[in-house]
């Protein structure tokens, strides 16, 4: 058996992360959160010189967060939510080397350091994307069912497994990396459900049923097999080249580029518009405050449309044009 390196304050951030923060302050080592601390460690490596954690001043990070801001991926600086994102990853790894507390995560630190380091982050910003009209999915549907060139499955066109997919995320509101995770025996094919693993819910704690229209549930039926997932969209190829046919698609429909999260959006829109928990539920949000996000343009339209102030001044205007 290999001996493991000792954790003591000398240590790395990478080493603590995998040897103390892995095990002990992320409930699920499966959540796809990792890979955001993973990505924040390789930034870290990348542009400092990887000091010991007590070697880690105020200044270091400071010093990172000046870097983080100025760094280009893909030609493109990164946007001050990710800079807070990557900082934030490093901090929350940084406050188990200090004092242990009564709360939360501060009950497992180990206490290496007598304070921690700390740099203010980054103001996040509140992005705000406009609604894609529903004309432009339902156009999108329809020629992703003609058009769509792969994932390609043994007696199943890949325009239906397109089309199937769009089903499920316009009941659900699920995200597509939830829709990749779909086990096949998660469907319930007799009661027309979806019974999501709790693996997959991130939040939940338990399997979470999730309804599926009549119509969704005939687009499910055409791609049903013998396979593992219901959606195996990034087996056949990278996520890079399911975007690049999504985006393909999109063309051949004549329709703008929007990602996936927009269908989320429409879903969430229109559901809190009928039952605010009904849309609560699909989003899987602990809050109603995070789920109202969705509702804000809508419920200030409906507002606006009872105004009776612009009748009046739309009258007045024609009175004086007569005048």
């Amino acid at each position: 058996m290999i001996s493991q390196p000792p954790l003591t304050p000398a240590a790395t951030l990478r080493l603590l992360f995998k040897r103390h923060y892995l095990p002990h302050c992320i409930e699920d080592p499966t959540s796809r959160n990792i890979e955001g601390y993973e990505r924040a460690l390789d930034l870290w490596e990348e542009l400092t010189d990887n000091p010991a954690i007590n070697e880690i001043s105020c200044e270091t990070l400071s010093e990172f967060k000046a870097d983080l801001m100025a760094y280009r991926f893909r030609s493109r600086p990164l946007s001050a939510n990710t800079v807070h994102k990557h900082l934030s990853h490093i901090q929350w790894i940084l406050d188990q080397a200090g004092p242990p507390g009564r709360r939360g995560k501060e009950k497992s630190a180990l206490g290496y350091l007598d304070r921690v380091p700390y740099t203010k982050l980054p103001k996040r910003r509140e992005t705000y994307q406009d609604e894609i009209p529903a004309e432009e999915v339902i156009q999108l549907f329809h020629t992703a069912g003609m058009e769509a060139t792969f994932p390609k499955l043994d007696g199943i066109l890949p325009g239906h497994l397109w089309q199937a997919l769009f089903g499920v995320m316009l009941c659900t509101s699920l995200r597509i990396g939830q829709c990749a995770a779909i086990p096949m025996s998660a469907v319930r094919w007799n009661r027309m459900q979806i019974l999501l693993p709790h693996e997959i819910c991130r939040k939940s704690k338990k399997d979470e049923p999730k309804p599926i229209h009549p119509y969704a549930m005939q687009l499910l039926m055409r791609i049903r097999g013998q396979r593992d997932l219901l959606f195996p969209i990034f087996q056949e190829r990278s996520k890079k080249s399911f975007y690049d046919e999504l985006h393909r698609l999109q063309d051949l429909a004549g329709v703008s580029h929007f990602g996936f999260h927009a269908i989320r959006a429409i879903t969430l829109t229109s559901l809190s518009e009928i039952n605010a928990e009904a849309a609560q539920f699909a989003a899987g949000h602990s809050s109603m405050r995070t789920t109202r996000i969705y509702q804000k343009v809508r419920l200030l339209e409906s507002a606006q449309g009872k105004l009776t102030i612009f009748d009046a001044l739309e009258n007045g205007r024609e009175e004086s044009e007569v005048c």
